[in-house]
């Protein structure tokens, strides 16, 4: 039988529940057998603020955070990169690794939004379900609209996962780490 992997990428400055939350709704719903974790060596899209635990810090902080979660899986592939961290190189890397499996990549729909600016996004489109994660202020309709022009213009499959999310922002869970209340949003060993 195929196995089914999702793929959850990000910066992870820090992981947070919110990432945790997203990639077991995934799993859950999705019938998934693990969730890879992949944290961008040097992400494309926007710059690591200055300050922020290095690469190596936040591969190690999602070894801790998946080290709690039997599905979860810490994967070093965009660090060990040189260069800008593109998803669809990610994905073909991993398609060679496991031949047999398939895979869906786990975005929030704020990234479905933009996904067609993914650099190779038509490829991409074609390698992997993408599982969008609907946050609370999402707006239906055009999450709906633009899964719909993504099938139609690219063939791709989308699908919509449910998820409790966790309205706060990565920024925002930096300032209350620094104010001492970041428990409530970091999972404990990351924390600690």
């Amino acid at each position: 039988m195929k196995e089914k992997i999702g793929i959850l990428g990000g910066t992870f400055n820090p992981i947070h529940n919110g990432h945790i939350g997203a990639a077991a709704a995934a799993r859950e719903q999705l019938n998934l057998d693990k969730v890879l974790l992949i944290p961008a060596g040097m992400p494309p899209h926007k710059a690591v603020p200055e300050g922020s635990p290095g690469k190596d810090e936040r591969l190690e902080m999602v070894k801790l955070a998946a080290s709690e979660y039997p599905f979860l899986e810490a994967c070093d592939l965009e660090i060990r990169r040189s260069g800008k961290s593109y998803t669809i190189d990610t994905v073909s890397e991993l398609k060679k690794k496991y031949a047999d499996a398939s895979f869906d990549l786990i975005v929030g729909t704020d990234m479905l939004l933009n996904l067609e600016n993914w650099h190779r996004a038509d490829e991409l489109f074609r390698l992997v379900r993408v599982a969008a994660v609907r946050r609370r202020s999402s707006d239906e309709a055009v999450i709906l609209g633009k899964a719909r022009e993504y099938e139609r213009k690219f063939g791709a499959d989308i699908v919509l996962i449910n998820c409790v999310a966790i309205e706060i922002s990565s920024t925002e869970i930096r300032k209350e780490i620094k104010s001492g209340r970041g428990e409530k949003w970091i999972p404990g060993g990351v924390l600690r």
